[in-house]
């Protein structure tokens, strides 16, 4: 996948995360270990975004 379909990606999965956490005083029990599911996703592709931007940078300051 290419970086920009992993943020992408990222940004999907926040938002379910923001909608899951939205519901969690109505529906509870399920929907609680879902945002805490989503929360890890979110994170782990976050470490990836971060580290492709670091990479993109490190390329542009050594082009050799």
């Amino acid at each position: 996948m290419s970086s920009t379909a992993l943020h992408t990606l990222r940004k999907s999965v926040r938002q379910l995360r923001y909608w899951a956490e939205f519901s969690e005083p109505i529906l509870e029990g399920p929907v609680v270990a879902l945002t805490v599911r989503l929360k890890e996703a979110s994170d782990g592709l976050g470490a990836v975004h971060d580290m492709d931007v670091h990479m993109e940078y490190v390329d542009s300051e050594n082009p050799g």
